[in-house]
């Protein structure tokens, strides 16, 4: 069992639970050190390790099972790995957590763009659901 950090399009609960089987408990979280840009050409974001980041909210999902691990690895697919780190909850309790970071030999596909959750929600979540449903 993992828990497993979110910061774009998997802290939305309705595709996070399209890619998994388990249901997981959410909690608020943030970690530091990592950037989060949009993906040149596309509506989701990626995270970069970055010392001079600072807090990066997103959603942990807790004890995700090993099999919906793979589920996201799958998902995630060769631009990332899921690395260890540690997060916070919004009550600043610590939690060791996986997040997807982009692969170094794939930075160029991060542009400088922010990357805007609200702005995912309301003009592209819709697509994105039906471009990335899992097989």
């Amino acid at each position: 069992m993992r828990h497993i950090f979110t910061y774009g399009s998997l802290m939305f609960a309705d595709v996070f639970d399209n890619i998994v089987r388990g249901r997981y408990q959410p909690v608020p979280a943030y970690i530091k050190q990592f950037k989060r840009t949009q993906i040149h050409g596309d509506s989701y974001p990626v995270v970069l390790p970055n010392p001079h980041a600072g807090v990066l909210q997103g959603v942990v999902y807790l004890d995700v099972s090993t099999t919906d691990c793979r589920r996201l690895d799958r998902f995630e697919g060769v631009y990332y790995k899921r690395q260890s780190t540690q997060a916070w909850s919004d009550a600043h309790e610590p939690l060791q957590v996986d997040l997807y970071v982009l692969k170094p030999k794939f930075r160029y596909l991060a542009s400088r763009r922010p990357w805007s959750a609200e702005d995912f929600q309301n003009k592209h979540k819709q697509r994105f659901r039906k471009l990335y449903q899992p097989q």
